[in-house]
């Protein structure tokens, strides 16, 4: 993942963020778009907090057609500048009732996404730095900015900054135990206006943790195309699977049935292993104690074929695949009062020429294929053969 952190105001460099697994920062710096480091997966810019505004609405039950009419409207209400100049989303999942909406100035995302477009990098998704808290319970971050430092509440249905000259407009917003992150440069700022000692939060850290988030301003005029959108849910679902720590005991049973198939595999290999090595140790029994003369085995199977023929060319016994045995299982297949042309043996196969079988009863090629014979139509010929094995 390649995170990019929009600037809030021009510049020629591109702050970014590399992360492999999506839980932690690789590596992080500052270059011109177009030495961004090429990484696989999903690029992501992250939307400074205070390029956004949010603002609660009540939407009323209207078909999605006058969805958008009715919500600039609503929007001209809260708002200083034109609707038409904002780019805005509403609450994922939002339908009608009351809902955020998170507006940005159009004029500067465009400004801020060119570069990266112009260097020839696509942005599958945009969002927010900082966003609302999900609950009722309010998160604080201390960040460090050219002129003094800023507590920024991320409260319910807001996102406020507080420098330490306004902190006595949004102190009735803390509570004791709140969650408190800073940036190593703001943490005595955080302690002096909360009392409260802040966990460690670096930038970087921060916007990886905004990429989690359910807010996605790439609509509109930003959106992606169908194609983008399956692969990046499929991307962001891969790495939740992987890394994610809510995924573990997921991981950790994949893991345990992917070991658990191997070993039942190695087993029934061994199994089978062994139940072949025994069919074999008993074809070479049969064929030492039934032709003790053979004394090197080789091809069980085979060996046994040849001296079962030899044993029956001894005796003047008729083969399977002798020419009277052949005929003798065609002939009843032959219509009366019919001479066929001609009959060819090769010393394997009885092929009847010029004679035509009609529709042989399919119980009858069952009984030549159990006695180990088949038959099969050859053009206009028939050929009679012996397929049996012993």
């Amino acid at each position: 993942m390649l995170i990019l952190a929009l600037p809030h105001t021009p510049t020629t460099e591109t702050t970014y963020v590399v992360s492999i697994d999506g839980q932690s920062v690789q590596s992080s710096g500052q270059c011109a778009p177009e030495r961004l480091p090429r990484v696989g997966g999903e690029v992501v810019a992250v939307v400074p907090w205070q390029r956004l505004s949010w603002h609660k609405v009540t939407l009323p039950p209207v078909s999605a057609q006058r969805r958008v009419a009715v919500l600039q409207g609503l929007l001209e209400d809260q708002v200083l500048q034109e609707a038409e100049s904002l780019h805005w989303v509403t609450s994922p999942n939002a339908l009608q009732g009351e809902t955020l909406v998170l507006a940005c100035d159009k004029a500067w995302l465009r400004q801020a996404l060119a570069p990266l477009a112009e260097a020839g990098w696509v942005v599958q998704r945009i969002v927010p730095e900082l966003s609302p808290a999900n609950n009722s319970e309010a998160s604080f971050h201390a960040l460090d900015s050219v002129d003094e430092p800023q507590l920024v509440a991320c409260l319910p249905d807001a996102v406020l900054g507080f420098p330490r000259a306004a902190w006595s407009a949004g102190a009735h917003h803390w509570q004791a135990g709140n969650r408190l992150m800073a940036e190593p440069s703001a943490m005595a700022f955080a302690r002096d206006l909360t009392g409260q000692d802040a966990q460690l939060q670096t930038a970087p850290q921060r916007w990886l943790l905004a990429c989690q988030s359910p807010w996605d301003l790439a609509q509109g005029e930003w959106a992606q195309n169908r194609h983008r959108r399956t692969w990046r849910f499929g991307l962001q679902a891969w790495q939740q699977l992987r890394h994610a720590p809510a995924w573990r005991p997921a991981r950790w049973a994949l893991g345990l049935l992917l070991l658990a198939n191997l070993v039942g595999l190695q087993i029934w290999s061994v199994q089978a292993r062994q139940s072949a090595d025994a069919l074999a140790e008993a074809s070479r029994g049969i064929l030492q104690q039934s032709f003790p003369e053979v004394q090197v085995v080789v091809d069980p199977l085979r060996q046994m074929q040849q001296a079962v023929n030899q044993l029956r060319q001894q005796s003047g016994a008729s083969a399977p695949n002798d020419f009277d045995v052949l005929l003798a299982h065609l002939a009843p297949l032959l219509p009366n009062e019919v001479t066929p042309q001609a009959l060819r043996y090769d010393g394997k196969t009885l092929t009847v020429q010029g004679l035509p079988l009609g529709q042989v009863a399919p119980q009858t090629l069952s009984n030549l294929n159990r006695q180990g014979y088949q038959l099969r139509a050859q053009g206009t010929d028939w050929v009679l053969s012996w397929e049996g094995r012993p």
